[in-house]
């Protein structure tokens, strides 16, 4: 029973072109394996056409992501290389977006609505006072226009055009300007108000009414959009379902970490060759994670390359484990230093013990400690 850690295995997989992905992400989530690519091997296996259809997801996902359901990061069970998956993945986005494009259309217009309704709404509640019917201005035209602004709060104005009548509205978020004129004066005004970070409200033309009128009928068109927008998220859902949008979406995020992680391999043309160290020191744990996947591979553990510099894993029966972890705070030990998993694994219960006067309650920590 040593103390000191074991150096890592050397693997070397054969796999098909077609499995390269999958094996790839295999090994990984096996956690104990580093790829490493042996030197002096000439084909290699870039990705510039990978890299290509990285850049149309970037440009989809910029656009639409806020529409996308949670990702599904689950093993592909479709075998095929890089490239061939993603283009199966992005064969099924882009008759998403063919299909979803117009429903997004629709969101964002009533949700666009539904935001200056919401900002109308503050304001008419904090004119109180105001007799205003508000069917002059929704209807106003073609000479005199009535137009509202909304700005930051405590905004501080210019000089305005005195052809214009203006009324000014503060509640506790916004400021607001209500102004009726010209429209070349109106449109001045809109410049100005811009530089100021204002913008205009829209003004719908079924707006009528004094005050609470005009509030009612906000409500009122405020939960028909709130119910429009509620079905056509239930749209979106379906959509998703029905063109399989989370597992493409899943293969395409796997094929972009695979892309990150895997610069080169050495490649036939039907075969493909990755090399590297596992912490799995008797090749149980990799060959089991092959074998679950289905893969068509060849994996051996010959000696390692003679310019190879393995990397040192901790070695410890099962009981010590668990104390691996306050070893490796320190970083893994060198070839040439004591791992003391199998020392803490005995002292921590007898020091936990002595501080209670019960070295039996440190045995049970322990013990806990191992199951848990």
């Amino acid at each position: 029973m040593s103390l000191r850690p074991v150096s890592a295995r050397w693997f070397e997989l054969l796999t098909t072109r077609d499995d390269l992905a999958v094996a790839v992400e295999t090994l990984a989530r096996t956690g104990s394996v580093e790829l490493e690519t042996q030197s002096g091997t000439e084909a290699r296996f870039n990705m510039p056409d990978l890299q290509q259809r990285m850049e149309e997801y970037s440009r989809l996902s910029r656009r639409y992501h806020a529409y996308w359901p949670e990702i599904e990061l689950d093993p592909s069970c479709a075998p095929g290389s890089p490239v061939r998956i993603v283009d199966r993945a992005l064969t099924l986005l882009r008759a998403w977006v063919h299909d979803a494009a117009p429903i997004v259309q629709d969101i964002e217009a009533q949700r666009g609505e539904q935001h200056d309704l919401k900002l109308l709404s503050e304001m008419l509640q904090a004119q109180q006072d105001s007799d205003l019917d508000y069917t002059l201005l929704s209807n106003a035209g073609p000479a005199v226009l009535a137009s509202v602004f909304v700005l930051p709060l405590n905004t501080t104005l210019k000089k305005l055009p005195g052809s214009l009548l203006v009324m000014r509205t503060q509640t506790e978020r916004h400021d607001f300007v209500l102004a009726v004129g010209p429209m070349n004066d109106l449109d001045s005004l809109k410049t100005d108000l811009s530089i100021l970070k204002g913008r205009e409200l829209m003004m719908p033309k079924w707006l009528h009414g004094d005050r609470e009128v005009a509030l009612k009928q906000i409500n009122t068109r405020l939960a028909e959009l709130e119910n429009q927008l509620g079905q056509l998220h239930e749209k979106m859902v379906t959509l998703a379902a029905s063109h399989k949008l989370a597992k493409a979406l899943g293969d395409i995020r796997r094929m972009d970490w695979f892309m990150t992680h895997v610069k080169s391999l050495p490649v036939s043309e039907n075969f493909a060759w990755v090399t590297g160290w596992t912490s799995d020191l008797d090749g149980k744990q990799v060959n089991a994670a092959l074998t679950g996947e289905n893969i068509h591979t060849l994996v051996h553990f010959p000696d390692a390359p003679e310019d190879g510099q393995a990397p040192m894993v901790m070695k410890n029966p099962w009981w010590a484990q668990p104390f691996e972890l306050f070893a490796s705070l320190l970083g893994t030990p060198s070839q040439d230093e004591a791992d003391p998993s199998q020392m803490l694994a005995v002292l921590v219960p007898l020091l936990f013990g002595y501080m209670f006067g019960d070295v039996g309650q440190g045995l049970v920590i322990m013990l806990a400690g191992i199951l848990l």
